[in-house]
């Protein structure tokens, strides 16, 4: 265990001294990651823990969540999905932590085009613009709607 790097870390370092292989580290202000390092970058797979309560597993490049990852948001949401450069991009899933689930695609965190929501029963759906409810639709257009965005529809 070394202290340095604003923490304290745990794991391997490569020959230059870097965090390198796999590691934990507790950062002072209370932040944790465990999961992979190249040459004293997050990269590759890992769970950060965030002072705020949030939760991330996923994949990392760079020190960013990069590539396929859920974020576990402390208020009970979850969100699934694609992660570029640190920021929600490409298509997801968002589970409201009533049960109600959207499924849409992301561009730098934010919701671009049309995406669907389900209803905590799955019994009822809707059309999404950018994030925002539009309409009560079919199962069967919400259906269409996931098979546009390449995703399952919820169970």
């Amino acid at each position: 265990s070394s202290k340095g790097f604003g923490g304290t870390y745990d794991g391997d370092l490569n020959s230059r001294g870097e965090r390198h292989g796999f590691g934990v580290f507790v950062a002072d202000n209370g932040n944790e990651y465990e999961g992979d390092w190249k040459n004293d970058k997050r990269e590759g797979h890992g769970k950060a823990t965030y002072n705020t309560g949030d939760v991330y597993i996923g994949n990392w490049k760079k020190c960013k969540r990069h590539g396929q990852g859920t974020m576990y948001i402390e208020n009970g949401d979850i969100y699934e999905g694609g992660w570029t450069n640190g920021f929600k991009d490409g298509v997801g899933k968002y589970i409201w932590r009533d049960g109600e689930i959207d499924i849409s695609r992301y561009s730098s965190d934010y919701r671009v085009g049309e995406g669907a929501r389900w209803s905590e029963d799955g019994q009822r759906a809707f059309r999404l613009v950018r994030g925002e409810v539009q309409e009560e639709i079919s199962l069967r257009e919400a259906e269409r709607i996931a098979d546009s965005l390449g995703l399952p529809v919820p169970t």
